[in-house]
């Protein structure tokens, strides 16, 4: 719940300043489950530095947890302020919560990334002095990259600069999962995607995997590794 609140201020370059827990729990709710809910909301904002500061808790038949992350930013990066030639990238690998959600051992870097996701604050807080546009891998990068498309441009993905390892596409084989679509349509990996001009990437002071580029073609592509060019699909998760 933090995390992902966090990441949408880290999408918009914002500093955190404050965060809100609502939560409804059911009455026969063990008082130490409850403990365990409310030390791991703290340990998280103390990782991202965001103290609690209120809230709300009620009843239900379920636990329900709901977050609010309050932050600022003199420079707000919007999410399709990009324009033609601008280069499409992204913070970190993608792809790897998505695989970790299928893996029965708890003793894997993917399943970490699933379990234990975490919000580039600091890469948005320095992007928004670099990137054109921006926002954070939530939904799968097909459901982001048509999240922030507007009429008359396209984006052209390249497989081979995704960067998959041979030892992602040999574990989704196993799984009999299609790997790209582990990349394209799942999602939580909580990277930031970003847009940048191909003169601000050389000054950019933090890592960041170039994956494609911005066009005037209308639709969202991908050229495979065959050299094959098809559409990307509309969907997320």
């Amino acid at each position: 719940a933090v995390t992902v609140n966090v990441s949408d201020l880290a999408a918009m370059g914002a500093e955190p300043l404050g965060f809100l827990l609502a939560i409804a729990l059911p009455k026969h709710l063990e008082i130490d489950s409850f403990k365990e809910i409310i030390e791991g909301v703290l340990k998280a904002c103390d990782h991202y530095s965001i103290p609690l500061i209120g809230g709300d808790t009620n009843e239900a038949s379920e636990i329900i947890i709901t977050g609010t992350a309050l932050g600022m930013t003199d420079k707000p990066m919007m999410k399709d302020t990009y324009q033609k030639g601008d280069l499409i990238a992204v913070t970190g690998n993608i792809g790897l919560a998505a695989l970790g959600f299928e893996l029965e051992t708890l003793d894997n870097v993917y399943v970490k990334h699933a379990l234990k996701p975490e919000a580039k604050i600091k890469e948005g807080v320095i992007l928004k002095d670099y990137a054109t546009s921006a926002t954070d891998i939530t939904d799968g990068l097909a459901s982001e990259l048509y999240e922030i498309k507007r009429d008359g441009f396209g984006f052209m993905i390249y497989e081979e600069m995704l960067k998959v390892s041979d030892e992602y596409k040999q574990l989704a084989s196993e799984l009999n999962l299609d790997y790209l679509d582990l990349i394209l349509h799942v999602g939580e990996d909580f990277e930031l995607l970003f847009t940048i001009s191909r003169e601000n990437l050389e000054k950019l002071p933090i890592d960041c995997i170039v994956i494609g580029e911005v066009t005037d073609s209308d639709v969202v592509e991908l050229t495979l590794e065959n050299g094959y060019v098809e559409r990307i699909k509309h969907k997320g998760y």
